[in-house]
């Protein structure tokens, strides 16, 4: 089983018997074919069975598609592979700009669930750049300031913020 959280996909299998293992490895996919090697766990050999868990850090993988799969390796070298779990990560952000009307900063709070580069872009309006900034934002939630614009005149501006393909388009 498995699921996420935040930039760590957390991992558990159960083993209900276990005998001559020399360990498991696990095996992680974007396209659920072509697998590479994320880990490798001691058996326990324990007759009774086992837990085992494992906390995969995803937060350097911009992929919302992760699919899992356990190795289960005899000490003869011969293998097992368990079935393969799949785990979706919802890509979608949530994105506003906090404490409009501004004055010298303009704040934009975000929920991301990956890593991200984040543009935002302010125009006057006549559509003129005034201003952009470009920062990579991690997963989570937080806020990202844009200071200096105490010099602009007062007014109304558009903002433009752009998280992957995901845009949003505001009043200031």
């Amino acid at each position: 089983t498995g699921n996420n959280v935040g930039k760590y996909n957390h991992l558990r299998w159960d083993v209900s018997h276990e005998s001559d293992l020399s360990h498991y490895t696990l095996e992680r996919s974007s396209d659920g074919a072509t697998f590479q090697k994320v880990a490798d766990i001691n058996a326990q050999n324990n007759s009774n069975g086992a837990t085992y868990t494992y906390q995969d850090d995803i937060g350097f993988i911009s992929s919302p598609t992760f699919y899992y799969r356990v190795k289960a390796v005899n000490l003869n070298g011969s293998y097992e592979y368990s079935d393969i779990l799949l785990i979706k990560i919802d890509k979608k952000s949530t994105i506003r700009i906090a404490g409009n009307p501004f004055f010298s900063h303009l704040s934009i709070q975000y929920n991301h669930p990956v890593a991200a580069k984040m543009k935002v872009r302010l125009f006057d309006m006549q559509g003129h750049l005034i201003r952009l900034d470009e920062t990579v934002i991690q997963p989570g939630s937080g806020t990202y300031s844009i200071s200096g614009l105490s010099s602009l005149a007062r007014g109304t501006y558009i903002a433009e913020i752009w998280i992957d393909r995901q845009r949003v388009v505001e009043k200031v």
